[in-house]
């Protein structure tokens, strides 16, 4: 029988850490729960074994008897590789070389496969499980697995967008941010003078001719005053 996928039961501590998380971390690591409620883990299957019982027969050399070693067998890989002849087997190709020194060169090749393809054993089971496979036996399987990683690759060698600088306060304008007219800046220095005059007793605000002077100097004072702040309110319109 085929093992399509199985569930690993989560001990106490895990599944305490892992309850916290939410739903769409807990699909995305195969996180649900069985038929007693227990968190468990699904887990796909590679070629009908468990991910570590897969590793092990990838990883399983054949022993050899040889009578010029005494002592009993040897893994296959001293046998062919030593005495001088590694360069043998370093002529060999790959699926050559691993029908040789495996038991089982099938389980042997595709582990090499995904490790040529960057991808490490312990990364074999999540890339899987992301590519939603529920056993890895296919060629098409491999397939998915190395595109799985090399979008992952891809998304995490993506630069961080830099965030937009936002946008400088407009600086707060006042009359005083403009250069007066001539006339209204005259208009402010004889006020000035004139209040400074009246403080200190040296001027008569009655005194002949003054007074007209003064109120010809006030008319000026408010037509340009008026028309520097109409001024003022559509530069302000404008920004």
């Amino acid at each position: 029988m085929i093992l399509m996928s199985y569930k690993d039961k989560l001990s106490d501590y895990e599944a305490n850490i892992f309850k916290g998380l939410d739903d769409a971390s807990k699909e995305r690591l195969g996180i649900g729960t069985n038929k007693k409620g227990e968190l468990v883990q699904k887990n796909p299957s590679f070629k009908g074994d468990t991910f570590d019982e897969f590793m092990g027969k990838a990883g399983a050399e054949r022993m050899i008897y040889s009578k010029a070693r005494p002592g009993g067998p040897i893994k296959a890989s001293e046998f062919y590789g030593g005495g001088g002849q590694s360069q043998y087997l370093d002529s060999l190709d790959p699926d050559t070389r691993d029908s040789l020194i495996y038991k089982d060169p099938k389980r042997a090749r595709m582990a090499r496969t995904l490790e040529r393809a960057g991808i490490t054993p312990d990364h074999f089971v999540s890339l899987a499980r992301d590519a939603d496979i529920g056993n890895v036996n296919s060629k098409s399987d491999m397939e998915q697995i190395i595109e799985q990683s090399l979008l992952a690759k891809a998304i995490a060698d993506e630069p961080e967008l830099a965030p937009e600088p936002e946008p400088e306060p407009a600086p707060v304008t006042t009359a005083q941010d403009y250069v007066l007219s001539p006339t209204l800046q005259s208009a402010l220095d004889f006020e000035k003078d004139y209040e400074a005059g009246l403080a200190s007793g040296a001027l008569n605000p009655f005194r002949e001719g003054y007074r007209a002077a003064a109120d010809e100097v006030a008319d000026s004072f408010l037509s340009d005053y008026t028309s520097d702040l109409l001024d003022l309110s559509r530069r302000r319109m404008a920004a």
